[in-house]
């Protein structure tokens, strides 16, 4: 039972170095509430810039319905997204993942554009990690940088449309889908 909706919000962390990447949790996660209970329906998370978060959103990880998240903007520098175990119709539009926006955010210690945690994020980082989801609306993506641009996988459905991945190792990994067009 629940929802609940992150709205407008900068995540920084200041501590990361871009020279000397350090793992986080999950900036935005998805988890059990106070009763034990995941939260099912409606997790929402809307304008959000993830300046330099090690593994960005996780969401559906722990069986969720109808998420929406929509205008996030950032450098994810391990994982951007990552969605498992939705069991309703999800709404990812407008996801905007490069090495730059960490350059361009004007926080004390950004990198350059071509800093080193742009070698990272290309050596090791995934833009969005699609997994288990039974179906859902899924467009306007720009992802750039990554060693994985978009990893679709484990009975994952679509549709997909506007997906613009650009200077990644592998652009498009396809491991399993449903029989949903993509």
């Amino acid at each position: 039972r629940g929802s609940a909706r992150l709205d407008g919000v900068s995540i920084w962390y200041p501590e990361q170095s871009a020279s000397s990447i350090v793992p986080y949790p999950p900036t935005i996660h998805n988890l059990r509430n106070e009763n034990g209970r995941y939260p099912k329906h409606l997790s929402q998370v809307y304008c959000v810039n993830l300046i330099n978060s090690y593994f960005g959103i996780n969401i559906g990880t722990t069986n969720t319905a109808l998420p929406n998240i929509g205008h996030v903007y950032g450098s994810p520098l391990k994982v951007g997204l990552r969605m498992d175990e939705n069991t309703d119709v999800s709404r990812i539009i407008d996801i905007h993942f490069t090495p730059e926006y960490w350059a361009w955010s004007g926080m004390p210690n950004a990198p350059s554009e071509n800093g080193a945690h742009a070698a990272f994020m290309f050596a090791e980082g995934t833009g969005i990690d699609y997994l288990r989801s039974d179906n859902g609306f899924n467009g306007f993506w720009e992802i750039s940088g990554y060693s994985k641009g978009l990893v679709i996988s484990y009975r994952s459905g679509g549709p997909f449309y506007d997906i613009n991945i650009q200077k990644s190792v592998d652009a498009f990994i396809l491991k399993e889908a449903n029989q949903t067009p993509l």
